[in-house]
């Protein structure tokens, strides 16, 4: 991954040795303003909460490599370099991932030009360097990062920072945001079983320097100087705390001509969330964004449920049940492979099938401050074959919350009568992935057992009917395993409906 050269290793033997210690420049320096780096000078990297580039010129010198350094300061970052343009997400670019900011990076036989490294991540008071002609780098970096494999808390804080402007004062009032709240916190603790705290604050509301109408069409200016608010406050909003995000909301900010798809939708990223629509549903939905999860998306394989292989495709909110997909503003359940994230529910609850034979599985979206609330276990985890590091996670789900009033349901027939598969490890890194960022891990992919029965253009409508239906048969491409819905029973709607379900082991 690194060419010749251990990055770990900063006194590799067969260059001449770096003896250099990369200095915590942030301390006595400001961030930098410049946007290259030359040979041997260490700089300050402004703080950002999703990336950071520079280039590195080689015009007419004689540079065989380049050795990238980094460390100091807070957040986990990746180190990323390249000859052939800016890095990207499932590229060639020589990659460094370790848990904190200490990195190493050797550029072999870089570009007569421009080169780029790029820091990704969550990170502030960083220092970096580029050494010409060095094959080990400044620093030694530590264990490997495991990816965003997980959130770490059992809690979460929200400081909201209710925005007005001269001209327009937030609707949004503070009674308004408490019971929007309040329902999120109910919402939080029925997905989580009872194992998960929702709290929040109010601040005072901020008056912005400028009229709405100069933020209007130039959304970085209203990130720029609502940030500088924030830290007027004595917060840090890429730094709030532990188990802290930040929550701003105001009046949409957009061209001034009627229509929402031109204004800043709701967004987050972690630890940081702008909310425009003032509804508890977008409040979770971006919550957990600023946890660290992408939208719930499909699998889009053509013809195909899953190829396995360069057919396969990833399509955004796809998922069409799922609060991170297309179900958001109904709050619908969060898929079991999300809630393994945030670590909901036991091995017990959802084991990992190693052995053949045929599993009853309880619905698990009627839980409560007291548990999921079925007799029994509520997924299955199934592993992919080959390296088996893709994992399915099988789910039976009876209630679609848009639909129950309706008289003519069109999703909810498909879910009592089978089993939703989401798969994870698969495609995370490819450029199908929406607002990809180095906190963005283990995409949950439904797959749709029924592909390319839509009926209109609207393309994650095809997903309708996603759920494995009864007689229906999912063999993993990889060989590992096949999968049959035989039977239901219990009572639909509640926590004892189950539905069986054959395995077969390869």
């Amino acid at each position: 991954m690194f060419g010749s050269t251990d990055p770990t290793d900063p006194t590799n033997p067969t260059d001449p040795i770096n003896t250099d210690v990369l200095a915590d420049i942030c301390a006595t320096q400001e961030p930098t303003t410049v946007g290259s780096l030359t040979d041997g000078v260490p700089v300050c990297v402004p703080a950002a909460s999703s990336k950071h580039g520079f280039s590195v010129s080689t015009f007419n010198l004689d540079v065989t490599s380049i050795a990238f350094s980094s460390a100091h300061g807070l957040g986990n970052l990746t180190l990323a370099g390249s000859a052939n343009g800016w890095p990207v997400a499932g590229d060639d670019s020589i990659r460094s991932s370790h848990v904190g900011n200490t990195e190493c990076v050797v550029l072999n036989q870089p570009k007569n030009g421009w080169n780029n490294v790029s820091l990704e991540g969550l990170f502030k008071g960083v220092s970096v360097v580029a050494d010409f002609n060095k094959t080990s780098c400044r620093v030694t970096p530590g264990a490997v990062d495991p990816g965003n494999d997980g959130y770490d808390y059992d809690r979460l804080h929200v400081i909201v920072y209710p925005f007005r402007f001269p001209n327009k004062d937030l609707s949004f009032t503070t009674a308004q945001i408490n019971a929007e709240m309040e329902i999120a916190k109910q919402y939080f603790t029925e997905q989580s079983y009872g194992k998960f705290t929702f709290t929040w604050e109010i601040k005072n509301k901020i008056t912005m320097p400028s009229n709405s109408s100069v933020y209007d069409n130039d959304k970085a200016r209203w990130a720029k100087e609502y940030k500088e608010q924030i830290v007027n406050t004595g917060v840090d909003p890429n730094f709030p705390g532990e188990a802290t995000i930040v929550m701003v909301t105001s009046e949409k900010i957009g061209p001034n001509d009627g229509a929402d798809l031109t204004a800043i939708n709701s967004q987050a990223g972690p630890p940081l969330m702008e909310i425009y629509t003032h509804a508890a549903s977008t409040i979770a939905h971006e919550a957990i964004h600023a946890m660290g999860l992408q939208h719930a998306m499909g699998l889009e394989g053509g013809n195909s449920t899953l190829n396995g292989n360069a057919n396969d495709s990833i399509l955004n909110y796809a998922n069409v049940f799922d609060l991170m997909g297309m179900g958001g503003h109904t709050l619908e359940e969060i898929n079991l492979a999300y809630k393994n994230y945030f670590n909901w529910f036991s091995d017990t609850d959802v084991p990992t099938i190693t052995t053949s034979g045929t599993y009853r599985l309880y619905t698990f979206n009627h839980g409560t401050a007291s548990g999921h609330n079925a007799p029994g276990i509520i997924g299955l985890k199934l592993k992919s074959g080959g390296t088996g590091d893709k994992t399915y996670f099988i789910e039976y789900r009876t209630v679609e919350k848009s639909e129950i009033n309706s008289p003519s349901p069109i999703r909810t027939p498909f879910l009592e009568n089978g089993i939703s598969i989401n798969l994870i490890n698969y495609l995370d890194n490819t450029a199908d992935i929406i607002n990809n960022a180095p906190w963005y891990n283990h995409n949950s992919l439904l797959l749709d057992a029924t592909p390319n029965s839509r009926s209109s253009t609207w393309a994650p409508e095809d997903f309708n009917d996603a759920p494995l239906q009864i007689n229906q048969t999912f063999t993993d491409p990889w060989n590992g395993f096949s999968i049959y819905p035989v039977a239901k029973g219990g009572t639909l709607g509640t926590a004892n409906a189950w539905i069986d379900v054959q395995v077969t082991i390869f």
